[in-house]
């Protein structure tokens, strides 16, 4: 899983026009499977890996084929079953991680 987000994260941060609207804001994003925890830092920078959580955060925790699946903008944050998945966070971070997850697979 961890060379998939990294493969995001090269790409996030390669799209030009994705970035001004995302440096605004300073937020972490915890993503775990059985076996792993990521933790993704957003903020003026742009996207990176980082060795723990250091700002607000959303936490989820789900199989690592929905976890691909959401980065790679084939399923909204917001709609994941949560039979199997599990979100934590404020709303409003949840809303903005779900549109840089589903714009950056343009």
């Amino acid at each position: 899983m961890v060379d998939f987000v990294y493969d995001w994260v090269t790409q996030v941060n390669d799209r030009n026009d994705l970035l001004p609207i995302w440096r605004e804001r300073n937020l972490d994003l915890v993503l775990q499977t059985e076996h792993q925890s990521v933790n993704v830092a957003i903020d003026h920078s742009g996207v990176s890996l980082r060795p723990s959580q250091k700002d607000e955060a959303i936490f989820l925790k789900a199989p690592e084929d929905i976890i691909e699946e959401l980065l790679r903008g084939e399923k909204k944050l917001t709609s994941i079953s949560s039979n199997n998945c599990h979100i934590e966070g404020a709303y409003n971070h949840i809303l903005f991680v779900e549109s840089l997850l589903f714009l950056s697979s343009k």
